[in-house]
């Protein structure tokens, strides 16, 4: 579905958004995907929706992408196979940043710079192939809700008194 909606971001950009997202959930991965997992129709526009926000930062041409909507910049490299980011406040480079779809355009972006192989997004186990694809959030945990549901919280430092 992300190879699909990359390789064609310069015709989904120019549809209404509710038209680009009909498009894609008449496409054969995004029927897989719900024939597979049935339950996640519900989800699924907004899921698509993200998606398409997030492509909507890489050009059509070529030229860099350019990261907005308060996201702010994100200072990539290409590290031994993987899109390494710069962590913002301590400026130093790190392959546990993650920012969703956006790392997944990353990829398919170097990929077509030729700095990185298609192949690794393929195979299997590396962190390239786990960045690519559908990631659909299954929950939320706010944190300041733990110490209401246990008698003792331990190692929380600066949330209790």
């Amino acid at each position: 579905l992300l190879l699909h909606v990359w390789q064609h971001r310069g015709t989904l950009g120019k549809s209404r958004r509710q038209d680009s997202i009909v498009r894609l959930r008449e496409h054969g991965s995004t029927k897989t995907l719900l024939s597979e997992f049935p339950n996640l129709a519900s989800f699924l526009d907004s899921e698509l929706d993200s998606i398409l926000d997030d492509v909507s930062q890489f050009p059509v041409d070529g030229r860099a992408p350019h990261f907005y909507g308060g996201k702010g910049q994100y200072a990539f490299d290409v590290h031994s196979g993987s899109i390494v980011y710069t962590h913002p406040t301590t400026r130093v480079p790190t392959a546990s940043l993650f920012y969703g779809y956006v790392t997944s355009f990353t990829y398919f972006y170097e990929c077509d710079r030729r700095k990185l192989d298609p192949a690794k997004l393929l195979e299997s186990g590396t962190w390239a192939s786990s960045s690519v694809g559908v990631m659909m959030a299954c929950g939320a945990l706010a944190y300041s809700e733990i110490p209401r549901y246990y008698a003792f919280a331990l190692g929380m430092t600066g949330t209790l008194d």
